[in-house]
């Protein structure tokens, strides 16, 4: 989308939120694997710091073992529980 540079100028590019859904997006088509903030950062275009704090904000979808995640599908989990 379009942000406003600290100088005052218009620019249009990806957002941070543009960030966070294509992550999202990403993940559901990798569930199960085991992944890290760096594969996730470089197939998304996003920085690492984004990744990272994007993984660490969702742990029903990003479970943490170590330095890795794995992608998990939390609509499944959530319907797995309440059996």
């Amino acid at each position: 989308g379009w942000s406003r540079q600290f100088d005052g100028r218009l620019i249009y590019g990806k957002t941070r939120a543009d960030g966070v859904a294509d992550i999202f997006a990403w993940a559901k088509e990798h569930i199960f694997e085991m992944i890290t903030v760096k594969q996730v950062a470089e197939a998304c275009d996003v920085s690492e710091s984004c990744a990272r704090g994007t993984m660490n904000k969702r742990p029903d979808v990003f479970k943490k073992f170590g330095r890795e995640y794995e992608v998990r599908d939390a609509d499944a989990d959530r319907k797995a529980q309440k059996k």
